[in-house]
C-alpha cells in the first residue's frame, strides 16, 4: 500500500498578456492512518480479564484509548482489561481508540469504537430443601437458586457433584433441579454456567443427610390350633420405634400391645400345618425411617389321642384300681392335671373312690401342642351284708338256717 500521494504542481503568472510559469514544485500527502476494532462486540464475564484490539492500516503509530482502564500491548493496538477493578460490576463500556502516524503525524480521520460487555455470573446462594434428610432408599429433588441481582442468560447449565461410596459422581442438568438417590450422606456442590461462559465464581455447598432404616428384629411363637400364636418386636439397641403388624392373606388378625402382637386362633380341627404370614412395618420415631418385614407363623394340628380303661363297663368298685391306656403318636403325657409331669408312659393306674371324669393331656414332643382325652367311670359302693344269727351252736348232722339283712338289688352266692 502506497501511504502518501505526491502531488506536482505549477504556478503560472499572467499581466497584460504576458504569462510566466513557476517551476514545477511537489507536495507530498500522507495518507491517515485507518483503525478497525478487532470485533464488532467484546463480551466478557464479571471479574475475569479480557483482551480488546484494533488493526491499523500503517506501522509505527501511537494508539490513545479512551477510556484506558487495562494494560496495553507492546505496540498499544490492544488493551487487556481486567473487569473485577472495573467501576461497574455488570453493564456495557464503550471505547474510543484514535492513531496517529509517529512519521507523518497524521491523525485517524474516524476514530474506532467497540463497546465491551460484562455479564454477571450465575451464582447459587441457596438450594431448598436445605438441610436435605431422607431416608436411604428414597430419591430427593433439589433446586438451586441464583443471586436475585443476576440477569439471566439462558440456557443455564448445572453442574452436580459429590462423592458417594468412594466413587466421584457429577450430573449436569439443564434446569435448577437435580433428582438422584443418593445411598449414603453426601456432600453435594453445585455451579451454573450461562449460555456467555459465565459460570458461578465458587460453588455452593450442602449436605444430603441419608438415614438408615429401623435395625429391628422379629421372634415368633408358633401357635396350636385353638391356641394362640404371637409375633414380638426387639428394636435394635437406642431405637425408639413403633410398629403396625398387618395379617397377610387369609391370616387371622390379632392385637399388638407394645412390641407383641397376638393373635387368639379358632379350633379348625386341623389335620395338617398352617402357615400365616405377617407385615411388621417399623418407624424409626426420631428419623420417621421406616422398613417392613414379613415373618411367616406355623399353627400346628393338636396330637390325636384316645383313651380307654381296663373295663368296658367302666363301673367300679370303692377301692378297685382301675388301669387307663391312653394312645397317641410322639407325645408324652400327664395323668395328674398339673401340665408339668410329663412322661412317657401311656399307662396309669389308680384306687378308685367315687365315680368321676377323668382326664389325660398330651403334648406333642415336636410341637409342644397339648390336647386331652376324658373318660367318664362309675364307682359303686360295697354291699352291706349283715348275717343273722351271728353266732349259732347245732350238733352234727343236724341242720340250721342263716339268714341276710334283704336288699332286692343283692344277688347271693354261699359257700361253705
Amino acid at each position: 500500500h502506497h501511504l502518501f500521494v505526491i502531488r506536482k504542481y505549477v504556478f503560472a503568472v499572467s499581466n497584460n498578456g504576458c504569462v510566466v510559469k513557476s517551476d514545477p514544485y511537489e507536495v507530498i500527502v500522507h495518507k491517515r492512518p485507518i483503525i478497525e476494532s478487532k470485533e464488532d462486540k467484546y463480551s466478557t464475564c464479571k471479574d475475569s480479564e479480557i483482551e480488546i484490539g484494533v488493526t491499523c492500516d500503517q506501522s509505527d503509530v501511537t494508539y490513545t484509548w479512551s477510556p484506558q482502564n487495562g494494560v496495553l500491548s507492546a505496540d498499544g493496538s490492544s488493551m487487556t482489561v481486567n473487569t473485577a477493578t472495573m467501576p461497574l460490576s455488570v453493564g456495557i463500556y464503550d471505547y474510543t481508540i484514535t492513531a496517529v502516524n509517529n512519521i507523518t503525524g497524521c491523525t485517524t480521520r474516524t476514530p474506532a469504537t467497540m463497546s465491551v460487555t460484562i455479564n454477571g455470573l450465575p451464582t447459587v446462594v441457596a438450594v431448598n430443601p436445605n438441610p436435605t434428610v431422607i431416608c436411604i432408599g428414597n430419591s430427593v429433588t433439589v433446586s438451586a437458586t441464583l443471586d436475585e441481582l443476576y440477569t439471566v442468560a439462558s440456557p443455564i447449565e448445572y453442574t452436580w457433584s459429590w462423592t458417594e461410596k468412594g466413587v466421584d459422581k457429577v450430573e449436569t442438568t439443564t434446569v435448577n433441579q437435580l433428582t438422584f438417590t443418593p445411598s449414603e450422606t453426601v456432600a453435594v456442590s453445585v455451579s451454573a454456567r450461562d449460555k456467555n461462559g459465565c459460570e458461578s465464581e465458587k460453588p455452593f455447598d450442602f449436605v444430603v443427610t441419608v438415614n438408615e432404616k429401623p435395625d429391628f428384629t422379629l421372634s415368633k411363637v408358633d401357635g396350636c390350633d385353638g391356641g394362640q400364636l404371637s409375633i414380638i418386636c426387639e428394636a435394635g439397641t437406642g431405637l425408639d420405634l413403633s410398629y403396625e403388624v398387618s395379617p397377610v392373606g387369609i391370616a387371622p388378625i390379632g392385637t399388638l400391645a407394645g412390641d407383641v402382637y397376638t393373635v387368639n386362633l379358632t379350633n379348625q380341627s386341623l389335620v395338617s400345618v398352617v402357615t400365616y404370614e405377617y407385615s411388621v412395618r417399623a418407624v424409626d420415631n426420631v428419623t420417621g425411617c421406616e422398613d417392613t418385614r414379613i415373618v411367616a407363623v406355623d399353627v400346628h394340628p393338636l396330637p390325636n389321642v384316645t383313651l380307654s380303661s381296663d373295663k368296658a363297663t367302666l363301673k367300679y368298685c370303692i377301692g378297685e384300681e382301675i388301669t387307663f391306656t391312653a394312645t397317641a403318636t410322639n407325645v408324652q403325657y400327664c395323668w395328674d392335671g398339673s401340665m408339668t409331669n410329663w412322661v412317657d408312659n401311656n399307662t396309669f393306674t389308680k384306687s378308685v373312690s367315687n365315680s368321676e371324669t377323668f382326664v389325660v393331656y398330651v403334648k406333642d414332643k415336636n410341637t409342644g401342642c397339648v390336647n386331652s382325652a376324658s373318660l367318664t367311670y362309675e364307682v359303686n359302693a360295697l354291699p352291706d351284708v349283715v348275717v343273722t344269727p351271728e353266732t349259732i351252736t347245732i350238733c352234727e348232722g343236724e341242720n340250721t338256717m342263716l339268714s341276710v339283712t334283704d336288699n332286692v338289688n343283692y344277688t347271693y352266692a354261699w359257700n361253705t
